[in-house]
């Protein structure tokens, strides 16, 4: 068979263009080392309508999330002051006078290193579906059900390969479309240098229909376990992840591996707040968090108002407790002061234990004197 000159010469201009981006990302490591970023945003809190003032320190895809989350619209709202490293903290304390709310974007901290009244928040949490459970809930849970019963509409079949050229195809036709176009500047995508260094590794699943390619997920063989890694629909299709082919190939994948004699699949990375989409999809499939990234955001209360309350009350996170493991983390109350009123126990995962229920003061949080409910 005679190679296919297009793939080749598609795959060395992707090679020039993944060295010219190593050296964007040389010269930005080097800036990072001198120079940071301050950003003061203050637009109005998306429940209330009131505005809001936080202070940001970190990268961009991580402002942008965490502002997406917070605001209603932010986009002009925000301004930039450049401090170099040696003054940062010092710089933000003085910046951050006026501000409701200070976050670090910074590495996991030791433990009993976190300061009194602040959360660390991890970028990043994982987790693992046990095949036993997700088969349980297929018969209990009216949610997953209900994913199920869409499928019945998007008549599908399966197949799996390993062939570099379907996984390169996937990569740039289903992967980068899907993720940019869901996820817009808060995207996080793995390169294709990345993706071809774990070829030996990886399995492509497909989700096609009438023999057209609807979906597909990259899954790992890794030494210490199974993970899924890269999803992508095909051009990022909105209308096809409603009609249910991310739930077709969890159930796909499932099913293949089980028959393979595994357990268990690692799911991938969340977003670490509890109402997240992706990792309240995740969980309706029984999905258990394990871990979590060792990068993560250092939430620091300077004032209590009325706005800050509201988008905290609504967004119960997975933090870093005293003991150094995981908990979830949910302010008691709502957007006034001494309302009444306890979190959703729903978005609380119960693998994670009691979890650590909070009020706001000015200066920071202090853990809630009631009788926190059963893990």
């Amino acid at each position: 068979m005679k190679p296919d000159w297009r793939l080749a010469r598609l795959r060395a201009e992707l090679k020039r263009y993944d060295l010219l981006r190593r050296g964007v990302r040389g010269l930005r490591v080097l800036r990072g080392r001198h120079l940071a970023d301050v950003w003061r945003i203050e637009a109005p809190e998306a429940r209330t309508g009131k505005p809001l003032s936080m202070l940001f320190v970190g990268e961009p895809v991580t402002r942008h999330y965490l502002s997406g989350l917070v605001y209603e619209k932010y986009r002009d709202a925000w301004g930039r002051t450049i401090l170099p490293r040696g003054a940062l903290v010092p710089g933000t304390r003085l910046l951050g006078r006026r501000c409701d709310l200070l976050v670090h974007e910074s590495a996991m901290p030791a433990p009993g290193a976190l300061p009194g009244g602040a959360f660390w928040i991890p970028n990043w949490v994982g987790g693992e579906i046990e095949f036993a459970e997700a088969e349980r809930l297929k018969k209990t849970s009216g949610r997953l059900q209900a994913d199920l019963r869409r499928l019945r509409k998007l008549p599908h079949r399966v197949h799996t390969t390993r062939a570099p050229s379907e996984i390169y195809r996937f990569y740039c036709e289903f992967y980068e479309p899907y993720i940019r176009s869901t996820f817009g500047a808060c995207a996080c995508l793995s390169s294709w240098e990345e993706v071809e260094a774990r070829l030996p590794q990886s399995e492509l699943f497909w989700i096609m229909r009438d023999g057209e390619r609807l979906a597909g997920q990259i899954v790992l063989y890794e030494p210490e376990r199974v993970r899924a890694w890269c999803l992508g629909v095909k051009s990022g299709a909105r209308e096809l992840v409603r009609a249910g082919v991310i739930a077709a190939l969890y159930q796909a994948e499932i099913q293949h591996l089980a028959g393979n004699g595994y357990t268990r699949l690692h799911v991938g990375a969340s977003r670490p707040f509890l109402t997240d989409g992706v990792l309240r999809f995740k969980r309706k499939w029984g999905m258990r968090l394990v871990d979590h990234s060792d990068r993560g955001l250092l939430l620091t209360v300077r004032r209590a108002s009325e706005p800050l309350r509201a988008f905290l009350a609504g967004h119960p996170f997975v933090s870093l407790g005293a003991h150094g493991k995981m908990q979830a983390s949910a302010l008691v109350g709502g957007a006034r002061s001494g309302e009444p009123g306890e979190p959703d126990r729903e978005l609380l995962p119960p693998e994670l234990g009691r979890p650590f229920l909070y009020e706001l003061e000015d200066g920071g949080a202090v853990e809630w004197k009631g009788l926190a409910p059963a893990a």
